[in-house]
């Protein structure tokens, strides 16, 4: 029987990756975690349920992304893949829906491999698989005795405005604050809060986020519009606060609800930034991060 490789994503370490196959001309593009999280691993578990491809398959994904997957299916990462024998195995190149050329035609890519999704995927199972991540475990109850607020604070985004959000959090709430950031050690000289947890570790984020295995939890969870708040999706189970930076879909405001719903009824490529996989996911979007500074003590 012939075993298939699910590639969805693959990234060479300039972070960027050239494809080119018969069903679309070459492209450069960045792995987007919001777009494996929200469209290419929905496509990967309609293909397992569907029985296209099998457990046994391999999926290939980013080092820091391997938790996403290794629940439900074999994994492994990109460096992995690049040195592995491939003789024998069927690849099914997915990367190009995660990649950062949003325009691409995402059926076109799923027909090339004979594959069609369901018209109704949210089901039950569905939403099983996609709860399905790999969390680690955390020290935080060993050494605190609050819950905890969770920021995403995107690259080098304005820091005097995280700075101003911390000091607002601290004077209305009684709680330790834990910030994901890819460069750490630039919150390390900045930041000067006793309070403060930072995390560089996608694995650990989505832990906290979940607040896995802990009996202090994850209250609020604060980040810009992007994939790596989006994550929270799948993961947290406290409010989740956004805010436009980056990104400027003002279009959203007010419509959180409505679109979250909508995304899980609609084929799988619409409302994708508001797939979920909770029923009672309560997503709230601001202009800015000053609109919640100012309401901070309404989230309470």
């Amino acid at each position: 029987m012939v075993k298939n490789i699910v590639i969805v994503s693959l990234e060479h370490n300039d972070n960027y990756v050239s494809i080119e196959n018969g069903y679309k001309t070459k492209k450069y593009c960045k792995m987007c975690l919001g777009h494996e999280i929200h469209m290419t691993r929905f496509v990967l578990i309609d293909m397992l349920l569907q029985n296209h491809i099998s457990k046994e398959d391999i999926v290939v994904t980013l080092k820091d992304r391997k938790f996403l997957y290794e629940n439900f299916i074999r994994c492994m990462d990109v460096e992995e893949y690049q040195s592995m024998d491939k003789t024998g195995y069927n690849i099914i190149n997915l990367s190009l829906i995660t990649g950062s050329y949003i325009p691409v035609n995402k059926e076109s890519i799923l027909s090339h491999f004979q594959y069609n999704t369901m018209d109704v995927f949210y089901t039950e199972d569905f939403k099983s698989l996609l709860n399905q991540i790999q969390y680690c475990s955390l020290d935080y109850d060993e050494k605190y005795d609050k819950d905890y607020v969770v920021i995403h604070h995107r690259y080098q985004s304005d820091i005097e405005s995280l700075k101003r959000l911390i000091n607002k959090i601290n004077s209305t709430m009684n709680v330790n604050v834990v910030i994901f950031n890819n460069n750490i050690g630039y919150l390390q000289e900045h930041l000067k809060f006793e309070n403060l947890l930072l995390v560089d570790n996608l694995q650990v984020y989505a832990s906290y986020l979940n607040a896995y295995q802990l009996k202090h939890k994850c209250l609020l969870f604060i980040s810009e519009w992007s994939g790596g708040g989006q994550l929270s999706h799948y993961c947290c189970h406290g409010k989740i606060i956004y805010y436009f930076n980056t990104y400027k879909d003002f279009h959203y405001i007010g419509q959180e609800k409505t679109f979250a719903k909508k995304s899980m009824e609609t084929d799988m490529f619409q409302y994708w930034d508001f797939k979920n996989s909770r029923d009672n996911i309560d997503i709230n979007i601001f202009y800015s991060i000053n609109d919640i500074i100012n309401q901070i003590s309404s989230f309470k």
